[in-house]
This record gives structure tokens, C-alpha cells and sequence, in this order.
């Protein structure tokens, strides 16, 4: 769940990313590494200096998975391709957490990453959006450890974001 904790993340400088209907504020220290368009299917990345990332996928709505067949994709993929070390599928709750006025329900996916002997627990959290025309999918994963530091980020897109 995503909580308002201590975090050495600047959020009071943020910039702005809008592109082909999709538009959210991010901490300005954060990139936007990917966006890419295949006929319709969206994939944005955003990530921090350092552990965390954000992936925006959005579908036309005819076409689009639900969140729990789309978490369940995503853990798949990402077993499944994994080229060094190992990641367990891992536990999955449903989350709820309010920013600001808002009110967001999702999943939450806790599951570790081995990597030369070393566990590193990691945890995602899915939510999505939805308009007349697209759905939207957002994932955000952090080490457990880095969430405290990472979730102002998270928190400042998911409440920011919007559809055209």
C-alpha cells in the first residue's frame, strides 16, 4: 500500500508530461525512458534515478485486459524473462490506499528477486483508469525497502494522471 512516509524525494519540484492524451506531473528528478504507440497499445516508462518504475499501458477499451488478467500477465513476463537471477511470482492482495481526495483500488504483488545468492524483496502495486475509449493500466515497483522513498513519486502521478 501506498503510504504518506518520510521520503528524501523533492517532490516540490515536478514537471509536467503530456503526449497523445495521457498527461501526469512527475518529480522532477524522474524520466520518462520509453513511449512508445503500437496501433493503439501504449507503453510508457518512468523511472527514478536509482530502483523505482512506473509503466503506463494503455489498450483502446474493446481491446483491454482486466487489471487481475493484466497483474497476471505481468508476473508471468516478468518469471518468465528474467535472464539472470530469479524472481517468485509471489504473494497478491488487493490494495486501497486515498490521495489527497481520491480513492484508488488495486493489487498489490509482494514477491522476491534472487541475484547471486542475494533475496531482494520487491513490491508492485497496480491500479488502472478507465474513459470511454481507453483503459489504462499503471504499475509501480520499488524494492520494499525503497518504497518508503519512491511512494511520493508514485503517489504524485497516480493522482496527477488523466485521459484525454
Amino acid at each position: 500500500m501506498l503510504t504518506a512516509c518520510e521520503s528524501s524525494l523533492d517532490i516540490s519540484k515536478t514537471k509536467e508530461y503530456s503526449k497523445n492524451g495521457i498527461h501526469f506531473t512527475l518529480p522532477a528528478q524522474w524520466d520518462v525512458t520509453e513511449d512508445e504507440d503500437d496501433e493503439g497499445f501504449r507503453y510508457i516508462v518512468v523511472e527514478d534515478s536509482d530502483v523505482a518504475t512506473l509503466i503506463i499501458n494503455s489498450y483502446p477499451t474493446p481491446s483491454a485486459p482486466t487489471l487481475n488478467d493484466y497483474v497476471n500477465d505481468m508476473i508471468e513476463t516478468s518469471v518468465a524473462d528474467l535472464t539472470i537471477g530469479s524472481r517468485e511470482k509471489g504473494a497478491i492482495s488487493e490494495i486501497s490506499t486515498t490521495i489527497g481526495a481520491q480513492v484508488f483500488v488495486g493489487i498489490q504483488n509482494s514477491f522476491t528477486i534472487t541475484l547471486f545468492g542475494v533475496e531482494v524483496p520487491f513490491t508492485a502495486n497496480f491500479y488502472d483508469k478507465k474513459s470511454d475509449s481507453q483503459v489504462v493500466h499503471i504499475m509501480s515497483q520499488a524494492p520494499t525497502e525503497d518504497l518508503a522513498d519512491a511512494a511520493p513519486g508514485f503517489e504524485l502521478i497516480l493522482a496527477s494522471f488523466s485521459l484525454d
